[in-house]
């Protein structure tokens, strides 16, 4: 971790500092960090705003750091961001540049910050809008598979490490791809799957390849997981724990398939949410992309109230603005807000932080050409299945792993109450109402599933660490907190 504090020309902290990722054979397509000559301080993020730099001003200070622990030790009064709070309520993921913090916020794709005597200036890309796609879905389907081969040829020329594996898509292009250029992992990774078929079918391909398959384990502590997970993810997911059970097992440049549901196989579409964006209708949309409401009902009425939904409901109409009028509105909502917010902190703030990272989904080319496509004609899975089939037939008859059906098995009664108390012992506490844990939990002993509980937990377990961790006064309104302005 490290950070930067400036105040006048006095200096704390690391003067300069760089991170890069996303490795190809001429260097990294992504790199942040700042400098100080001694007179200014220059900040800079990354073209997708993928590694997280975050800044806070305080009076004449301004404190930049590559972790929200470090930006958090540094603020004199910390305190929730209502805002960004309710958004992650009801998205499980933060927007544009919130943090849980008030004052701090995140850099923004392609954003510069300048600090000069007390004085903040800079400059934000507005969100690159594609034009769209002019070809016939043949065409786009051999750009597509030309694209991703040039990008994997660029990462590959430096070195091919265990390569993680799931039953779907996106890494099976690339373990596919990899084999095709005579580059294959010396071994594949894959998460034993609690339900369905997702390690079968992971091993199978890898077998039909001649690649080594190692089937991994999750036995973790669901509780220690997930602090681990919260912390190097800067508070601001409810997602990513099951990756710190692959983490120990990673070795050599690590290939990702990064953004690939979103950008290829139409994941989290909504056709409603595109024709209300299409039709110039945020309202609409925005009530679309909160149609599942939020997970406050298990809060206390003073935090319903500071992070309702019609707060994030504003904060998301803001947000679906930037991407009106996209080839594929809701891809684009999706890109530079879940991937880059929540899922690119996978490769970046976890394994990144072991071994080099490579993502060819985000390639400059091939980014650009799959958000030039239009929804109406694109945003299906079966786009993606047939650009594999046609390039590797050779392993067409190999399935996909399919989301298991029904309910989950009932789980024997001694484990289920020994796992049902240990969730719901952490919801004890200053957030949540203490009767509706109760009926929680009285649920999910009654149906032998721990599924009511779950959610909560993912959505309270930030909230809570950042009171434990980040010296969070959680009645503390944010009125009260420095604003991050751009201004002296």
């Amino acid at each position: 971790m490290a950070f930067v504090e400036v105040s006048g020309r006095q200096c704390l902290g690391q003067a300069s500092h760089r991170l890069a990722f996303d490795w190809v054979a001429d260097g990294p397509t992504l790199a942040a960090g700042w400098s100080f000559d001694g007179t200014s301080l220059s900040v800079s993020a990354d073209r997708l705003g993928f590694i997280p730099l975050f800044y806070a001003r305080e009076g004449r200070r301004l404190i930049v750091a590559d972790s929200l622990r470090e930006a958090a030790a540094r603020l004199s009064a910390p305190a929730f961001d209502d805002e960004a709070i309710a958004v992650f309520m009801a998205l499980g993921y933060l927007v544009g540049d919130q943090t849980p913090l008030a004052g701090v916020k995140v850099l923004m794709p392609g954003e510069t910050l300048l600090w000069r005597e007390g004085v903040l200036s800079g400059e934000r890309p507005a969100i690159p809008l594609i034009a769209a796609f002019p070809g016939d879905p043949h065409e786009a389907r051999t750009r597509f598979a030309e694209l991703f081969a040039r990008a994997i040829e660029r990462r590959a020329a430096g070195g091919v490490g265990r390569l993680p594996l799931s039953g779907g898509r996106d890494s099976r292009h690339i373990c596919l791809e990899l084999a095709q250029q005579d580059t294959p992992p010396p071994r594949t990774l894959v998460l034993r799957a609690k339900r369905g078929d997702e390690s079968g079918v992971a091993c199978a391909l890898s077998q039909h390849l001649g690649i080594e398959c190692q089937v991994i384990d999750n036995p973790q502590d669901c509780i220690a997981a997930e602090r681990q997970k919260n912390r190097l993810n800067h508070y601001s997911t409810d997602e990513n724990s099951w990756y710190l059970a692959l983490m120990p097992h990673l070795d050599g440049p690590v290939f990702d398939g990064l953004a690939g549901d979103a950008l290829s196989n139409g994941n989290y579409f909504d056709p409603r949410t595109a024709e209300c964006l299409d039709a110039g209708d945020l309202e609409g949309a925005a009530n679309r992309v909160l149609m599942a409401g939020s997970y406050t009902s298990f809060l206390k009425r003073p935090f319903q109230d500071r992070w309702r939904l019609q707060v994030a409901h504003d904060a998301i109409i803001r947000e679906l603005a930037m991407h009106a009028g996209a080839p594929d509105p809701v891809k684009s909502f999706l890109f530079w807000n879940r991937i880059r917010r929540e899922i690119a902190l996978l490769p970046i703030a976890m394994a990144g932080q072991q071994q080099a990272v490579c993502l060819p989904y985000p390639d400059p080319d091939v980014l650009e050409f799959l958000l030039s496509l239009p929804w109406q004609s694109f945003a299906t899975r079966a786009f993606h299945d047939e650009v594999i089939r046609s390039r590797y037939p050779h392993a067409a008859h190999i399935p996909y792993s399919q989301k298991a059906t029904g309910s989950p098995p009932r789980v024997e009664w001694a484990r289920l109450s020994r796992r049902v108390s240990h969730l719901a012992r952490p919801l004890f506490n200053a957030f949540t109402r203490p009767e509706r844990v109760v009926g929680y939990t009285l649920e999910a002993l009654r149906t032998g599933h721990i599924r009511p509980l779950t959610p909560t937990f993912v959505k309270v377990m930030p909230l809570l660490q950042a009171v434990q961790e980040l010296g969070v006064d959680p009645h503390r309104c944010q009125a009260a907190a420095h604003p991050a302005g751009k201004a002296a």
